[in-house]
């Protein structure tokens, strides 16, 4: 094996330097005991960080620091020099130099790329060695560098050149083997050991294509962006990952081995582009838009208009911007206040809790992803949902209301999902935050305040805030739970109530989507309790409700509400009730009216045909028990005769004024 060392070209010249290569010069014996204490300090000056700057450009910022490190190397290496002797007189090598000359070599090395300053390094390498050994003697290399012509240190090369201790070792062991050939990576020519066989792209690429093929929709030159008659649109709930999940599964059934995601999802985007999946939509603020219009249509406006119309805007942002402030930060609160107490006691939870509820738009089913022609027509059974959430836990509980137990959405029903969920599904909490849109039927009332009221003067909770949306900016976390419903609802296939609640279980792979019936086959789940008619008598309206949008109680002012319009506005007092207000038990139940008898022979009629299979067409739209109403009004047939068109002349009721272009009327012949 040969033997490498770091020396001068001529034997009278190792002996005067070799003091300075004593220790750790020697490339095989050196590199394998431990490198000299010049060489350590050239790592620290030059180290590895060189070669990634060469490479660091991303961002203003990240430009910045990488010149300030290496303005602070070229200051210590021109300050404290590299410490040699090989200068004039005895002094430093490095000295010979200018700022300006080392700045400039280094700033060159670092414009290059890693294959051609290898090649550079090389070069020097080949033009600067000697070979003093003898014939049949072990081969020993040795180099002097110099730079513009005159002698330097291996420590100021490295310097100069941007090289760290390692990277200059593994050059120079490449030279004294190969020469000037350019080096190449060990792995350049083997497959790497976690390739993907091919027998394995091809079971993935026919996993795809089955899935499109029975979930997938073509659409042939119907959208500007999928112009191919090859292109198939998957459902928007049916993701990437969750295909991958499906497969993994079909894989683990068959006992066969499965390609990773990366993997999976590299087949699907290099063999398989035409598959895709489709976009929601979402809606904007019409305020908003208003705004916006206004604001453009006032070019030739005065500057007063002007200034008004864009006043009247950002007043409208900075609102919506406070009120979606206060909702994060409560948030945000709620969390950390839940961590720190689990963390300081690990009992049951009796601080903060933040809910937000609201109604999600009407489903209706049996619905068909591939809606047939005639159902688009035909009006089917439907289905409420409401919604709460609970943001510091991430999860919420989705109120599913048939038609047929269907009280209608005014305040008793909201109310009443909102008591079964604080006495079901809360952790204990007794101080209260919730959020809800801005709509005064259903949550901004009288009625759902009085309900507040009557936890606190009943012990239920120390505190409660409640906080609405600004009107058009109202998508918070329950938007996002139902979001996520529909996605799965709009391409699956659902004919019965049950089948709608495994729509809601499957919406999350987590399971925070919670389904919960308010009624089932034997039994009532959520009492529809008359809370209007019970809080009425105990409790005074608030004047001019609309105008707020945080309401507070607490359990040191009972029959006491804090209102304030905005959430950087003073609070301001507001009596509904005594102090000593007692309640007694609880409101009375509501019976909803359930299907009239027209309603359940439309549907045995018109839906049950769209139904899955006759047993789902059973629950869904059952034979009515009731005889078909009649049509008519009455039993009696209808013996009213048709009035008699009169003439236009003479007005008498028999003959016209013409006909077929003659005079029929007497008075005119």
């Amino acid at each position: 094996m040969a033997t490498f060392s770091f020396s001068p070209a001529t034997e009278e010249e190792f002996q005067a330097c070799e003091a300075e290569y004593t220790s750790g010069n020697q490339a095989t014996e050196g590199f394998e005991e431990g490198e000299s204490s010049s060489d350590e300090e050239a790592a620290t000056v030059a180290p590895t960080a060189d070669e990634s700057a060469r490479g660091s450009t991303s961002g203003t910022d990240d430009v910045r620091q990488v010149d300030k490190l290496e303005d602070q190397r070229v200051n210590a290496m021109v300050n404290r020099s590299c410490g040699c002797k090989l200068g004039p007189k005895g002094t430093a090598c490095s000295a010979q130099f200018s700022r300006e000359t080392v700045t400039t070599q280094r700033e060159d090395c670092l414009t290059l790329d890693k294959e051609s300053l290898d090649m550079l390094v090389l070069g020097q390498l080949q033009a600067h060695a000697a070979d003093t050994s003898s014939e049949g003697a072990s081969r020993q290399k040795y180099v002097i560098f110099y730079f513009k012509g005159k002698r330097i240190c291996r420590k100021f090369f490295m310097f100069i050149h941007t090289l760290s201790q390692k990277k200059y070792r593994n050059l120079f062991e490449h030279y004294c083997c190969n020469g000037t050939l350019p080096r190449e990576h060990g792995n350049l020519h083997r497959a790497p050991h976690n390739r993907i066989q091919f027998e394995d792209v091809k079971d993935v690429i026919s996993f795809i294509e089955k899935y499109a093929e029975v979930h997938a929709m073509p659409l042939p030159g119907r959208l500007p962006n999928y112009k191919s008659d090859k292109s198939l649109l998957l459902p928007s709930n049916a993701s990437k990952s969750e295909i991958y999940r499906q497969y993994v599964t079909a894989k683990e059934a068959e006992c066969k081995p499965r390609v990773s995601w990366a993997k999976f999802h590299v087949v699907w985007r290099d063999t398989l582009p035409h598959i895709d999946t489709m976009k929601p939509a979402s809606d904007l603020c019409f305020e908003c838009q208003t705004n916006m219009r206004l604001i453009q249509e006032s070019a030739n406006m005065s500057e007063e208009d002007k200034f008004k119309r864009i006043n009247a805007a950002e007043v409208h942002l900075r609102a919506a911007k406070g009120q979606r402030d206060h909702y994060n930060e409560q948030c945000r609160q709620a969390k950390i206040e839940r961590d720190f107490y689990r963390e300081m006691s690990g009992s049951t939870y009796e601080g903060t809790m933040h809910y937000s509820f609201d109604y999600a738009q009407n489903v209706t089913y049996p619905s068909n992803p591939q809606q047939p022609g005639p159902a688009y027509f035909k009006s089917a059974r439907k289905c409420g949902i409401f919604g709460v959430s609970c943001e510091p836990l991430s999860f919420q509980v989705n109120y599913l209301i048939d038609e047929g137990d269907d009280p209608g959405k005014g305040a008793n029903a909201t109310v009443s999902m909102l008591h079964h969920f604080l006495e079901t599904y809360t952790v204990g909490e007794k101080h209260l935050r919730l959020h809800a849109d801005n709509c005064v039927g259903q949550n901004k009332n009288n009625i759902l305040m009085g309900y507040l009221m009557w936890h606190i003067l009943t012990g239920l909770h120390k505190t409660i805030e409640i906080s609405f949306m600004i009107r058009g900016h109202t998508k918070f976390a329950p938007d996002r739970f139902f979001g996520l419903i529909k996605k799965r609802f709009r391409h699956t296939f659902v004919s019965t109530l049950d089948e709608l609640v495994q729509v809601v279980k499957n919406s999350m792979v987590t399971g925070k989507n919670i389904p919960q019936l308010t009624k089932s086959e034997n039994s009532r789940l959520v009492f529809w309790l008359d809370w209007k008619s019970y809080l009425t008598k105990y409790l005074h309206a608030i004047p001019k409700i609309t105008d707020y949008h945080h309401f507070r109680f607490d359990e040191s002012s009972p029959g006491v509400v804090f209102v304030r319009a905005l959430a950087n506005d003073q609070e301001t007092e507001v009596r509904i009730s005594p102090a000593s207000t007692t309640f007694s038990g609880l409101p009375a139940e509501i019976t909803p009216k359930g299907l009239d008898i027209t309603r359940q022979w439309y549907l045995y009629n018109e839906i049950r045909q769209f139904c899955s299979t006759p047993e789902t067409a059973t629950l869904t739209c059952p034979l009515p028990t009731s005889q078909r109403p009649s049509t008519s009004t009455s039993e009696e047939p209808n013996t009213t005769s048709k009035r008699k068109r009169a003439c236009s002349h003479c007005h008498q009721e028999g003959h016209t004024k013409t006909k077929r272009g003659k005079i029929t009327c007497p008075s005119l012949l």
